[in-house]
């Protein structure tokens, strides 16, 4: 799986995620210790993680999704 790029939201051909694929990735970032809640940013990728956790090819650098 390849890692996400910000610019990827803004590409018409990018796949996303079902909302249960994504309330699952995002609940796992929100228990994370290097989820920046502030923000809502990973301390590891520094992604805007309700973002990334949409995008279909998209992986959490700790390998939690």
């Amino acid at each position: 799986m390849d890692d996400a790029k910000p610019w990827d939201i803004l590409n018409p051909n990018t796949e996303y995620v079902k909302q249960d694929v994504f309330d699952k990735r995002y609940d796992l970032c929100k228990g994370c210790e290097s989820f920046l809640k502030a923000t809502k940013r990973c301390s590891i990728c520094s992604c805007v993680m309700p973002i990334k956790a949409k995008i279909k090819h998209a992986a959490c650098p700790s390998g939690k999704w």
